[in-house]
Formats: structure tokens, C-alpha cells, sequence
């Protein structure tokens, strides 16, 4: 950007005052996108107008100029369902919307409209007003039960860039609206900050409890707790060195329908460290490992539909994927019409270290085939319906991870219907 357009923008001013004397405000009790409109509008105001405006959230002391996001102990959140409102009253600018996907279009028309339509002028003052249609969804659930599996990307462990990843994560898994999440490098630092299972937790989930492990689960699985009830859990241990290969095992019975549903929740050998070929073998042995223990468990409950979800490190064409089948069990993906051909996996989200918090997705962050690039699966076996299938490649789901969620929709039939 050239400086005499930097100039200009740099004059934008909010009820007569420079737009650099406000702070941008949220509620970190809420969990529909709020944080990421706050974060990002930071970031184009730092860079594309050169006003450095801080972000605070609620229970920091109100001050006299602030841009609210959402609902906050100062008010805000007034707009129509299915419509996203930008308004100023009093000293105050107004962000709301009625979920994540209405919170990105306003962040969106604010940063590469709003700004700019406003440089130079007196329009943000008492009375302004801009409303729209939202005109982005999650998709419609096509059958009674939704599951998504995320790797959470458990690395960078500093407090902040936790903090950072697991808000964006919350609020982008929880507009899907899912019944069960399988989670994958759940790794201590991010147990022990906490935000995302907080999140999960006031927006009524629950994660199973083992039986048989002290140790914090590293792939834990939660469920909506008034859908389901826990029935069984148990932790087994691959090979001792990487609690992230470990297997959680649950049994989940479906309330409305009086179903039980079994539940494996995994992660295969990664070849970060070796060859591709010796990660291959490695593959193929925790495939042999897991079976024992998978015909254990499923012996017990044979009419039981069952889940499985893993970063499975591996496409589909690859022999231990082929193993992974070999065990009785079927590619979800390729049992339904409603899907999407995308690759699960990204490079890394972009730090900035200016801000200190994740800005940008890396670049070409959507490409590839589900054949040719999905190392992220969800495969079932036994009676239930399946009704689809979606990576879900947004541009948010591309900022807290290296891994797209997989959502898999289906029916579990009631118990008099087996």
C-alpha cells in the first residue's frame, strides 16, 4: 500500500474521533466467532491502516471509545437472525451477527470495504447502520447423528499461540453443531490452558472419562450430553513412547434412539522423522497392534454400529489404509452422495510476530484430492446410515491447525428398527 493511501486511511475516524483511540472489545465467555473478528480486525487495522488498536475482552475497565464485537457486558449483539449489523451509537461501534459464518462476512466487508468507503469521511457517527444477509452456512445436517474428527495441532505450546488456536478451533467446530468430536493431539499444554474444553463445556458437551487411565488423554472424545450418555471407556497404549499413538476406546448409547455406538479414536505413526517408507512400516504395525484390540472390543458388542477416527497418516491407496479395511471396516467417504473431494491436510497457519497471534492461513491452503491428498479418516462398520461427508476446508478451519476437520453424517436406526 502506497503512503499517501496509508494517509489517508490512517485518518479514519469514528464518532469524531481517530479510529487509533479506540480499543476493540469481546466476550470471551461467547464462542460463535466473536475472538476472530476482534484478532483479525486488529490485523488490518495494524497493516492496512497503521493504527496499532488493541484487543481487550470484557472484564478489562470500559473505556470511553471502543468497537464492540458481539455481546458484551457494554451491550452490542442487535441484529436480526440470519443478518450481520455494523452500527455506531453513543462513542461506540457495533459488530454482531448471529453465528460464526455472519461474524466472518462482517469482518470481511469491514476490512476490504468498509475501510476504505469511510476513509475521509464522517460516516461512522450517531444513526449509521449497515445490515446484510449472511450469505454463508455450515451445511445442513443430513441425518440424525454428526461426527467430526479433528487433529488439533498440538505443537507451538507458548501460552499465548494456545490460546489463539484453541478459540479460533472452538468456535469453528461448534458451528457444525456436532453430536460426537474425536480429537487428536489433545497434547498437556492445551489440556492445562483449558479454553477449548471450556468452550465444549458451557456449550453442552462432555469429554469421555477412562476407566483405566490417570494419564491426560491425548485423544480425548466428546459428546453432545444431551444426545448421548457414556457407557464404557478405556485407554490402550501402542508402544509406550508417544501418548498421541495411544487408541480411546468408548461405548456412547444414543438417547433418542436407544442405540449403543462404539467409538475408536486414534493416531498412526507420522513420518516427520524417517523416511516415508519407514513410517509406511510403522503404519502397518499399529495397524497390527490395534487389531487385537479392536476384535476384543468389538466382540463385545457385535450389533453395536462403530466409529473410527484417526490421523491416519496415510491415503487411501496405501497399504496400511488397506489394512485399516482389511479389518472389516468402510471408508465413510465413499458410501455417500453428499461429499466434498478435498484434501484433509495444509501446510502451517502463518504467526505473525508483530501481533504475536495466528493472521493467515498458508498460502494455497485449499488443493488437492481426497484420494490423492485425505490422511484423515473416518471409517464405520455395522448398522447405521450413512448421509455425508465434508473436509471441512474453510479459510478459519486453515488458521488453528495443519488439519481440516472431517465431518461424517448418518443414521443410527432405533433399537426396533435392527
Amino acid at each position: 500500500m502506497n503512503r499517501k493511501k496509508r494517509d489517508e486511511l490512517l485518518k479514519i475516524e469514528c464518532h469524531a474521533r481517530p479510529i487509533s483511540e479506540y480499543k476493540i472489545v469481546y466476550s470471551d465467555e461467547l464462542d460463535s466467532g466473536e475472538y476472530f473478528v476482534a484478532m483479525d480486525l486488529r490485523y488490518h487495522l495494524f497493516y492496512d491502516v497503521g493504527a496499532d488498536v488493541p484487543v481487550v475482552d470484557d472484564t478489562e475497565p470500559e473505556s470511553p471509545y471502543e468497537i464492540i464485537i458481539g455481546r458484551t457486558n457494554r451491550g452490542g449483539a442487535e441484529n436480526k437472525e440470519g443478518e450481520y449489523a455494523i452500527y455506531a451509537r453513543g462513542t461506540k461501534l457495533y459488530v454482531s451477527a448471529d453465528g460464526l459464518y455472519g461474524y466472518v462476512e462482517a469482518d470481511r466487508y469491514i476490512t476490504s470495504t468498509l475501510l476504505d468507503l469511510v476513509s475521509g469521511t464522517d460516516m461512522l457517527k450517531e444513526g449509521f447502520i449497515y445490515t446484510a444477509r449472511v450469505e454463508s452456512h455450515a451445511p445442513k445436517k443430513e441425518g440424525n447423528v454428526r461426527m467430526l474428527l479433528q487433529n488439533i495441532w498440538g505443537v507451538d505450546w507458548g501460552d499465548q499461540l494456545v490460546a489463539n488456536r484453541e478459540r479460533y478451533a472452538t468456535s469453528m467446530l461448534l458451528s457444525y453443531e456436532p453430536d460426537i468430536i474425536f480429537v487428536n493431539e489433545y497434547w498437556t499444554a492445551m489440556r492445562n490452558h483449558g479454553r477449548f474444553q471450556k468452550g465444549l463445556t458451557r456449550n453442552g458437551y462432555a469429554e469421555v472419562v477412562p476407566e483405566n487411565w490417570t494419564k491426560p488423554n491425548v485423544l480425548p472424545i466428546f459428546y453432545k450430553t444431551d444426545e448421548w450418555v457414556q457407557l464404557e471407556c478405556r485407554i490402550y497404549d501402542l508402544r509406550g513412547e508417544d501418548e498421541s499413538k495411544t487408541i480411546t476406546l468408548a461405548v456412547l448409547r444414543h438417547i433418542k434412539s436407544g442405540r449403543t455406538v462404539t467409538c475408536c479414536d486414534t493416531h498412526l505413526e507420522a513420518s516427520w522423522n524417517c523416511s516415508y517408507d519407514v513410517g509406511n512400516i510403522r503404519r502397518i504395525n499399529d495397524v497390527r497392534l490395534l487389531e487385537p484390540i479392536l476384535k476384543e472390543f468389538l466382540g463385545r458388542y457385535p450389533d453395536a454400529p462403530f466409529l473410527f477416527g484417526a490421523d491416519c497418516n496415510c491415503v487411501v491407496d496405501s497399504t496400511p489404509f488397506k489394512k485399516l479395511l482389511s479389518l472389516g471396516l468402510t471408508d465413510a467417504h465413499d458410501t455417500v452422495e453428499v461429499r466434498n473431494d478435498c484434501c484433509s491436510c495444509h501446510g502451517y497457519p502463518l504467526y505473525d510476530k508483530n501481533l504475536e497471534y495466528y493472521v493467515e492461513p498458508t498460502p494455497n491452503w485449499f488443493g488437492g484430492s481426497y484420494r490423492t491428498g485425505a490422511i484423515d479418516h473416518i471409517l464405520f462398520k455395522g448398522n447405521l446410515v450413512p448421509k455425508a461427508y465434508e473436509n471441512v476446508a474453510t479459510e478459519l478451519s486453515a488458521m488453528y491447525s495443519d488439519h481440516f476437520a472431517v465431518m461424517f453424517d448418518f443414521d443410527v436406526p432405533k433399537a426396533e428398527e435392527v
